[in-house]
């Protein structure tokens, strides 16, 4: 929803009447955009990324939060074309922290996922 009221919010904000600041095409008071990305760029990217986190919501609900989340991270940096040595090393930083933080420090009640549940397992 919030990316949505920003994707908006920069939208409208643009205006027909391009109320810019003198520094140039696209600068709207403090945000700045680039000529590409007035063209609905923008939109796409902000669609692209509400999809991401709506595909999230059933691997939730599927894996588990503590499988599910490290594997988003890593799934999304991947296809965003960062190198693997970075994907590993920033999941495996996600992971300390929800593990440590959430789990250690918060004690958050994770969700376990369906198919633990369906195939007998043991969540993690």
């Amino acid at each position: 929803v919030l990316a949505i009221v920003v994707s908006l919010v920069v939208w409208l904000g643009k205006g027909s009447g391009r109320h810019t600041s003198g520094k140039g095409p696209g600068v709207q008071g403090d945000l700045y955009l680039e000529e590409a990305l007035m063209s609905g760029q923008a939109l796409r990217r902000t669609i692209i990324i509400f999809a991401w986190l709506l595909g999230l919501v059933p691997g939730v609900w599927l894996l588990g939060q503590k499988v599910a989340l490290p594997l988003f991270m890593l799934l999304y940096l991947k296809t965003a074309g960062e190198k693997w040595w970075l994907s590993l090393l920033l999941t495996l930083a996600t992971v300390v922290f929800l593990l440590g933080i959430f789990d250690q420090v918060i004690h958050v009640s994770w969700h376990d996922g369906m198919l633990f549940y369906w195939l007998g397992l043991e969540p993690l």
